[in-house]
């Protein structure tokens, strides 16, 4: 099937994010720094983002959150950006990713790419990489080294991505892939990217921090060597 080419209206990138409760995000870093600890990296990982890739005219950026009732902190926490709040639809990932994709395209507005919070690294290039590529592919996804994706573009609704998919296991790029192809969907790959889910993975990230010219990366590093230093 040949390529769907697309002509960009408003490109729109869009951040997944739970607000920073202990126990509710990071859990699986948590049963190592502790789950205060633990949500305490996770709205450090948000605001970099956040900070990191700005739409500076490229694109609009949606910071998607959930739960419903934590709308003002979040607003207040990007108070004074370019960013807009959205919040999260219920049900699964799947549904939450759906809903936020067509409401987008709803609004006119696309092609979307949507993140989780746990790349706080992943550069910019990265980014527009994949907006060049949904010009002439429905699809593009970023594979991340835990059996998921780190990134997912869409230049059109693709129902038959967010169903049937076994979220959060080692299952979710394979699945995905596979209903892809069923569907006929032109879609590429992006360079994989590693997320930051458990302890080496953020022994990993700092070691890339510390190697970083960015002013930016440079302060997380300097915000999680602080965390981590103090006692629990």
């Amino acid at each position: 099937m040949p390529a769907r080419s697309t002509k960009s209206t408003q490109p729109v990138l869009g951040v997944m994010a739970k607000y920073w409760t202990p126990g509710q995000v990071k859990t699986r870093l948590g049963r190592c720094l502790g789950m205060h600890r633990a949500a305490e990296v996770h709205r450090l990982f948000v605001q970099c983002l956040l900070r990191h890739l700005s739409g500076r005219g490229e694109w609009e950026g949606c910071l998607v959150v959930w739960p419903l009732q934590r709308l003002p902190e979040m607003e207040a926490a990007v108070a004074g950006s370019s960013w807009l709040v959205v919040p999260q639809s219920e049900g699964d990932l799947g549904a939450k990713m759906r809903a936020f994709v067509q409401q987008q395209f709803r609004q006119g507005k696309g092609p979307v790419v949507l993140l989780g919070a746990d790349v706080p690294d992943l550069p910019r290039e990265h980014i527009r990489q994949a907006f060049r590529l949904l010009e002439s592919h429905t699809a593009v996804l970023g594979p991340s080294h835990d059996g998921g994706y780190y990134l997912l573009g869409l230049s059109r609704d693709v129902p038959e991505l967010f169903q049937q998919i076994a979220w959060g296991t080692s299952q979710v790029w394979e699945q995905s892939v596979a209903r892809l192809r069923q569907a006929g969907v032109p879609w590429v790959a992006l360079p994989p990217w590693p997320d930051v889910d458990y302890l080496d993975d953020l022994h990993a990230l700092r070691q890339r921090l510390r190697q970083s010219p960015e002013p930016v990366f440079q302060e997380l590093e300097k915000e999680l060597h602080r965390l981590l230093s103090t006692e629990q």
